[in-house]
C-alpha cells in the first residue's frame, strides 16, 4: 500500500464536482490518503481521514491578527458513511460561486497575492506532511499562483515525486481579454507553471488536444487520464418518453446558461405545434427572473435545483437525452476549449442519448463527435433542426444511447483505468527510490 498526499484546492466531498473527481480517480487504488486543501467546509468521502485545511478566513486572521494559519482535521470513515445516507448535493460557497460565474481573474489574482503574503509556510503544515510521510504527492495543476507555490514547497522539503492533473488551459495565450492585468497574470502564470512542472514526474490530462500542447511546453511525461464510468446497472431496454425528455445537470458557469436558454427557447418554439419535448434542469445555479421565465415555465421547461447524486442517476434513467452544453461567447470558448467536463462522462454513462451543444473546436465536442457518441450541435441556429430530426426519428435516440454505452466500455472502463493508475504510481515511486 502506498501513501498518497493530495494537495488540492477543493474540499473532498463526493457530492461536489472536484471531490467527486478525486474519489473517482482513487476509488480502486490500494493506498492510504491524506489531503491538504484550501477551501471551507468539511470533507465527506470514504477514502481519506487525515486533512490539513487552510481557508480565506484563516489567511485574513493570520495577516490581520497574527493568528495561526491552518488546522488539522480527522474525519473518520464512519461519520462519512452516516452522512452519505442523507447527503444532498452541496451548493458552492457564495464567494466561489461569484468568482466562477463572473470569471473575475483580477479577484483570483488578488486572492493569490494575499495568500502568498500570509505565514503559510509554517511548522504545523510541515509537521502534518512529515508525520504522514507520503510516498507520492498528487497535486492537481490550477491557475493559482498560491497552489503552484504550495506544491513546489511540499515537493522541495519532502523530496517526494509529484503527479499532477491538469483539466483547464492555464498555459497558453489563446484567450480573449482587453485587460492588461489579465495578460500580465497570464504571463506570470505560465512562468510559474513552468517552474512547478519541473517537479512533476507525471502529468495527467483529459484530452488529446491538451496533451499535445502540454508536451510542447513541459518536460515531464504527459498521459491521458479519463474519468471512469460503469454502465453495468443500466436497463437492457429503454423506452422513449412522450414527450421526449431532455435533462441537464451541472453548473451553469462560463456562459453555459446562455446555451441552456437557447435550448429552452427552441423547445418552446417546436412545442407550439404540439408538446413534443420537455427540458428538466438540475443545478445549483440561481437563475434571474427573466431566465426563470424561460427555464421554468412548468409546461415546456422545469428547473428543479440541486438534488442528491443517487437521485440524479435515477433522473437520468427516466430521461431520453442527456445534455452537455458549452458557451458560444468568444472569451468563454477560448477559456474552455481544452476542458473535458466530468459531466460528459456522467452523460455517457447515464443510459440516455447524449446531445452536446458547443463550439465545434471544443475538446469535449471533438471527442464525442470523433467517436460518434452524441448528437452534435455546433451552433444555436441548428438546435431547432436537430430537435425536428429527433422528433421525426426518435429511434435514433436508441442508437446514440448505445454508442455512448459502447464508448464507456471502451475508453472509460473502471478496471482498466484503475490498473493503469496503479501502474503509473508504482512507476513514479520506484523511479524516485532508485
Amino acid at each position: 500500500m502506498i501513501r498518497v498526499l493530495v494537495v488540492s484546492a477543493e474540499t473532498w466531498k463526493n457530492e461536489m464536482s472536484g471531490g467527486n473527481v478525486l474519489s473517482n480517480i482513487f476509488k480502486d487504488l490500494d493506498a492510504e490518503f491524506a489531503q491538504i486543501y484550501c477551501n471551507p467546509g468539511a470533507p465527506r468521502n470514504t477514502l481519506c481521514q487525515y486533512y490539513y485545511q487552510m481557508t480565506d478566513a484563516m489567511v485574513l486572521a493570520n495577516l490581520l491578527k497574527r493568528k495561526p494559519l491552518g488546522r488539522r482535521l480527522l474525519v473518520p470513515f464512519s461519520s462519512c458513511l452516516n452522512a452519505d445516507n442523507n447527503a444532498t448535493t452541496s451548493a458552492v460557497p457564495r464567494y466561489y460561486a461569484f468568482v466562477k460565474q463572473w470569471n473575475l481573474a483580477s479577484i483570483s489574482l488578488i486572492k493569490d497575492i494575499v495568500w502568498l503574503l500570509s505565514h503559510w509556510k509554517n511548522r504545523e503544515l510541515e509537521s502534518f506532511v512529515r508525520e504522514f510521510n507520503p510516498d507520492v504527492i498528487f497535486a492537481p495543476c490550477y491557475g493559482s499562483h498560491f497552489m503552484l507555490a504550495l506544491t513546489r514547497h511540499i515537493a522541495r522539503f519532502t523530496g517526494k515525486p509529484v503527479v499532477s492533473y491538469i483539466s483547464d488551459d492555464h498555459h497558453s495565450f489563446r484567450h480573449f481579454s482587453f485587460s492588461p492585468l489579465f495578460w500580465l497574470n497570464r504571463l506570470l502564470l505560465r512562468l510559474n507553471l513552468g517552474r512547478t512542472s519541473r517537479f512533476y514526474k507525471l502529468l495527467y490530462t483529459m484530452t488529446e488536444e491538451q496533451k499535445r500542447e502540454c508536451e510542447s511546453f513541459m518536460t515531464c511525461p504527459v498521459k491521458i487520464l479519463r474519468k471512469s464510468a460503469s454502465v453495468d446497472g443500466l436497463p437492457m431496454e429503454k423506452l422513449i418518453n412522450q414527450p421526449i425528455r431532455l435533462m441537464f445537470a451541472g453548473n451553469l458557469y462560463v456562459g453555459r446558461v446562455h446555451t441552456l436558454l437557447a435550448v429552452a427557447h427552441a423547445i418552446r418554439v417546436i412545442n407550439q405545434q404540439g408538446k413534443r419535448f420537455e427540458l428538466h434542469v438540475y443545478s445549483g445555479y440561481v437563475p434571474t427572473a427573466n431566465e426563470t421565465t424561460l427555464l421554468h415555465d412548468q409546461t415546456n421547461t422545469f428547473f428543479h435545483g440541486l438534488i442528491a447524486p443517487d437521485l440524479l442517476a435515477q433522473k437520468y434513467q427516466d430521461s431520453d437525452i442527456a445534455l452537455h452544453l458549452e458557451s458560444f461567447s468568444l472569451g468563454n470558448r477560448l477559456k474552455t476549449r481544452l476542458s473535458f467536463s466530468t459531466k460528459i462522462t456522467d452523460c455517457l454513462s447515464s443510459g440516455c442519448a447524449v446531445m452536446v451543444v458547443s463550439w465545434s473546436e471544443h475538446a469535449g465536442f471533438k471527442y464525442l463527435q470523433r467517436h460518434q457518441a452524441a448528437i452534435c450541435v455546433d451552433t444555436c441556429d441548428k438546435l431547432l433542426p436537430a430537435l425536428e430530426q429527433i422528433s421525426a426519428h426518435p429511434s435514433e435516440l436508441l442508437f446514440f444511447s448505445q454508442r455512448a454505452i459502447n464508448l464507456c466500455r471502451e475508453l472509460h472502463d473502471e478496471k482498466q483505468i484503475a490498473n493503469d493508475l496503479a501502474r503509473d504510481f508504482r512507476m513514479v515511486t520506484s523511479v524516485q527510490s532508485a
